[in-house]
């Protein structure tokens, strides 16, 4: 969790004041560059979340396998009625897709006013990979200013998992010599 994912939370409760929902999605599939790209188990990343509740207008995370916006509905529903989704520029085409094509939206019974909001990337945004980066290079104080203060508590343990998980994948690549056995 970043500062750039701060930022997300903040722009769609300020244009409604209503409540805003993480969802973790976690897929069951793994590949090879999930051992970077995504180190930390479904507990650990609920944990973070749960740290960074206090801090920001989060009300609730909820955990699913899949990005298919129907899917999600699903689960917010009866207790929740989604009338804004935001999603970063990079995953705009996808979900824009979703949301405003008309056979989804009458299939998921979704209120006139629901729209997609874009929340563009910018410079100051934070990336997940320098996050990650400044874990593996023991930079406790780059990590401090891309995270919120919530998730300071969470270096050392951050930096294990995933040094962990980095570590797993190079023990499973082989050399060519060793391939060729």
């Amino acid at each position: 969790f970043t500062l750039g994912h701060a930022k997300v939370i903040e722009h769609l409760h300020k244009q409604n004041g209503l409540p805003t929902i993480i969802f973790l999605v976690k897929s069951k599939t793994k590949k090879k560059e999930d051992a970077f790209k995504r180190p930390f188990d479904e507990s650990l990343q609920v944990s973070m979340i749960k740290k960074v509740m206090k801090e920001y207008p989060i009300e609730n995370v909820f955990v699913i396998n899949t990005g298919a916006i129907d899917k999600m509905f699903n689960e917010l529903r009866p207790k929740y009625e989604p009338v804004l989704w935001g999603t970063g520029s990079d995953r705009l085409k996808t979900y824009g897709f979703q949301v405003n094509n008309p056979k989804y939206r009458e299939d998921l019974g979704v209120d006139d006013d629901f729209r997609l909001e874009e929340i563009p990337r910018t410079d100051d945004n934070i990336s997940a990979t320098k996050v990650r980066n400044s874990l593996l290079d023991g930079e406790e104080l780059v990590y401090r200013s891309m995270v919120p203060k919530s998730m300071y508590g969470m270096f050392r343990i951050l930096k294990t998992e995933l040094e962990q998980s980095v570590g797993a994948l190079e023990e499973s690549v082989l050399t060519f010599s060793e391939f060729k056995k």
